[in-house]
């Protein structure tokens, strides 16, 4: 009875040790974690508040910077700031207001490098001035002076945003002037380095048109061209690896463009006698039956045919014949024809064959 009794006392003692045991393990692992919690939340505070600081000192910062150095002090703050915020993990009680803060920091970072962007102004755009002087200097292609012209134009952008707050201001606004006037050189250099190119170009249209070229206005158009040619040749510089080139063309050009005015002043005489020689046309070209018959014949026709519609009708004038079209003439009369007590006036053509005979007439209303 006793053994059974002291086996029993046993089983119960083992199970309060080994429930002792199992709840310290548990409450062990729930200290950890716990701690590991508020270790987690301690950091993401300690972020939270170290980003927050940060931001600050950039804001101080900001509120008297002018100078490159202060606004690269301040956006390299606010970069930061932003990358402690970042650190908060989710699920903190900082987690949410971390995320409004990076948004909020992220603006005020991007005008802190536009105001280090423009404080930098004046010394990147004398850097980029001075590149384009030595480019200048030594320029002798079209794409030599190209590139001085970007270079003057990159250093003129740069001068014009020059923040008015900036102590180098006032100086950048007598750079801005210098700098254009640069900008306006190089383009000329451009356009005389580049005249050769452009003379070829002009006197290979001229050579193309003149294969074509029929007309007055063609070969005026040709004769344009090869002097715009010759303008553009003589405006090659000394300097110039094709100068030499450049003057025989012009001998050459101006040959052609004697020629070419020729062709044009040859041709627009050519016209103008064709066209005199078409409104003498009705002079020439008129059968003398009809300049003998027509004018009586169409002078009885009217009589004829008026004479049943007024009494009274007179000739006051007649024009000589004129040619319509071949084998077709006209002759205007002017008369009165007698309406009751007065008298109205009419312009009638009268058309005749080649054999002086009316083929129809008709009332011209003044």
């Amino acid at each position: 009875m006793l053994s059974r009794l002291g086996g029993v006392t046993f089983i119960f003692a083992f199970a309060l040790v080994g429930g002792y045991l199992v709840s310290w393990k548990m409450s062990g692992q729930t200290a950890a974690v716990v701690a590991a919690n508020q270790n987690a939340i301690s950091a993401a505070q300690k972020s939270y508040e170290l980003g927050a600081m940060k931001a600050h000192q950039s804001i101080l910062i900001g509120r008297s910077a002018q100078t490159e150095a202060e606004w690269n002090r301040a956006a390299h703050l606010w970069q930061e700031a932003i990358q402690l915020m970042q650190e908060v993990p989710p699920k903190t009680p900082e987690y949410t207001l971390a995320q409004q803060k990076i948004a909020e920091y992220q603006s005020h970072l991007i005008y802190a490098k536009d105001a280090q962007l423009k404080a930098s102004a004046f010394r990147l755009g004398t850097n980029q001035a001075t590149e384009a002087f030595t480019k200048s200097q030594t320029a002798k292609t079209e794409a030599d002076w190209q590139a001085a012209v970007s270079l003057w134009q990159s250093a003129l952008k740069l001068m014009q945003a020059v923040p008015k707050y900036s102590a180098h201001y006032p100086q950048a606004r007598h750079k801005i002037s210098e700098y254009e006037a640069n900008v306006r050189h190089a383009q000329k250099e451009v356009q005389k380095a580049g005249a050769f190119r452009m003379a070829v170009k002009a006197a290979t249209e001229a050579s193309a048109l003149v294969q074509s070229a029929k007309t007055a206005g063609e070969w005026n158009l040709v004769a344009n061209l090869w002097g715009k040619a010759i303008e553009l040749m003589k405006s090659v510089p000394p300097g110039n690896e094709n100068y030499i080139t450049a003057m025989e063309k012009v001998w050459e050009y101006q040959g052609k463009l004697k020629y070419a005015k020729q062709k044009s002043a040859d041709l627009q005489a050519a016209s103008t006698a064709n066209k005199d020689s078409d409104s003498d046309f009705s002079k020439i070209y008129i059968p003398a039956k009809v300049q003998n018959e027509a004018l009586s014949k169409g002078q009885v026709y009217l009589e004829e045919l008026f004479s049943a519609m007024a009494d009274g009708l007179d000739l006051d004038d007649m024009e000589s014949p004129s040619v319509i079209k071949p084998g077709v003439y006209m002759i205007r009369y002017r008369l009165n024809a007698a309406d009751g007590d007065e008298k109205w006036p009419e312009t009638v053509a009268v058309f005749f064959d080649n054999l002086a005979n009316p083929l129809g007439h008709q009332v011209i209303v003044p």
